[in-house]
């Protein structure tokens, strides 16, 4: 802890900064802890050339990521005001990220065609009541879907009993839902409720990518375009504290009904049922089949 000063305010902070470059322009976001040691927190963040009134000193830490501009801007709209305090804790952790944050997780699932509005919060889900989580488009008093308007429900049932890692497996898959359902506004299809359902967006956007060609599905290219930048995310969120495999395995945790997670994954296999066994030890923080959860709770 130093005295800088924040804004022409003397403070004790800790300065983290990092140099983002949005569409070949430099930016600099400051995390720091603010005066009276408040929690961390981003400070607005301006699509212009980088500069600080804090620059970095002992304690900072500067990494260089890049994101594209609509990525960045996602990231920095979504609303959380109704998300139980350990979910927004972690959903605060995931953005703040150094190298693998939200914004740049959407970059690598590909530049979004649109900036889209997303609320999550801590609710049932109201299309499934089964769902652990839920995304859908926000809707008007006459039912209507909002276009680049998403709204995600994650079960209060599911916070209580998840540990902390499975919650922050399911932000970044609600994320990557929210994502999904872009590309349908994109493609001017909203207000069927069926067409939120994830398996059939994921596998709508395979079929699209290899034109129906089941034996085009590479397994590097899926891993590279959709469960490394989740896999890449939770191990930084983690502290990297266990194996690549443990956190790949959880990237995969809500493909199991998806065409291609049968295909690299069929039944009776090992890889599927350690796989599955893992993401259930930490939704339910309980043993699965000899599978002990490695999370904590909240």
């Amino acid at each position: 802890m130093e005295t800088k000063y924040a804004g022409g305010q003397q403070c004790s902070i800790k300065i983290t900064t990092k140099i983002v470059y949005i569409d070949g322009n430099s930016v600099l976001v400051t995390e720091y802890s603010g005066c009276d040691d408040s929690p961390m927190q981003k400070t607005a963040r301006s699509l212009t050339t980088a500069s600080s009134d804090c620059p970095d000193g002992d304690d900072g830490e500067v990494a260089v990521i890049s994101v594209t501009k609509k990525a960045f801007l996602i990231e920095n709209s979504i609303i959380s005001t109704q998300l139980d305090p350990c979910s927004a804790q972690i959903l605060t952790e995931l953005k703040n990220l150094q190298q693998n944050d939200m914004a740049m997780i959407i970059s690598r699932f590909g530049t979004p065609n649109s900036v889209y509005d997303w609320v999550i919060k801590t609710a049932n889900p109201l299309i499934n009541s089964n769902n652990d989580a839920e995304t859908d488009w926000k809707r008007d008093s006459n039912d209507n879907a909002l276009d680049y308007n998403y709204l995600t429900h994650i079960k209060p049932n599911y916070i209580n009993q998840a540990t902390q890692i499975a919650i922050a497996r399911t932000i970044l898959h609600e994320m990557l839902h929210a994502y999904l359902i872009s590309l349908v506004d994109d493609a001017l299809i909203t207000g069927c409720s069926e067409v939120t359902n994830f398996p059939i967006l994921w596998n709508a956007l395979v079929n699209k990518t290899y034109n129906n060609n089941p034996n085009r599905l590479h397994p590097e290219e899926i891993s590279r375009k959709f469960i490394t930048p989740l896999q890449d995310a939770l191990k930084e969120w983690d502290g990297a504290k266990e194996s690549n495999r443990y956190y790949e395995d959880l990237a995969w945790g809500a493909l199991f009904d998806t065409d291609t997670f049968k295909y690299f994954h069929p039944i009776g296999s090992v890889s599927r049922l350690r796989i599955m066994n893992i993401n259930a030890a930490e939704d339910n923080n309980n043993i699965s089949n000899g599978t002990s959860p490695k999370g904590t709770k909240c």
